[in-house]
């Protein structure tokens, strides 16, 4: 890793940790092909950890990674792109993408464990509902 640095405050953790879990071989992905325009912007920013979730604004304040805290479900848990799959305030519109998906939980509010968040994002079929329901998230953290 890079040490901290004026340019580089607080470089802790692997900037690129979610994109590895998903991305696991060379090719191009299926959402560069069916996305276009805003969703396809938004779901590269989301995968490559370019996007306005806590854990990446806390990297820039220069903030420890363990106290890059959600600012919806104030819950004093990591913002990080596993939350949205997780976070209490998002448990509607989650719900509402599983649905889209085929995928209805029976508890309304439950959480996507880690498997199933890879899953869901390495799976090209209904793509714009994922990218869909990314682009609505990330509007609501960029507005807190």
């Amino acid at each position: 890793t890079v040490p901290n640095s004026p340019t580089r405050p607080n470089t802790q953790g692997n900037k690129l940790r979610f994109y590895a879990r998903l991305k696991t071989t060379f090719r191009m992905e299926g959402y560069m092909r069916s996305l276009t325009g805003e969703f396809r912007s938004q779901m590269f920013r989301f995968r490559a950890g370019v996007h306005t979730l806590p854990v990446e604004r806390g990297r820039y304040k220069g903030t420890p990674l363990q106290e890059r805290f959600c600012t919806l479900c104030n819950k004093g848990l990591v913002g990080d792109e596993m939350h949205i799959f997780q976070c209490e305030a998002l448990a509607e519109r989650r719900r509402s993408l599983l649905q889209r998906l085929e995928m209805p939980l029976s508890d309304p509010g439950a959480c996507l464990d880690p498997v199933q968040v890879d899953s869901i994002l390495t799976n090209d079929v209904h793509m714009v509902y994922k990218a869909s329901y990314i682009y609505s998230v990330l509007r609501l953290y960029r507005k807190k």
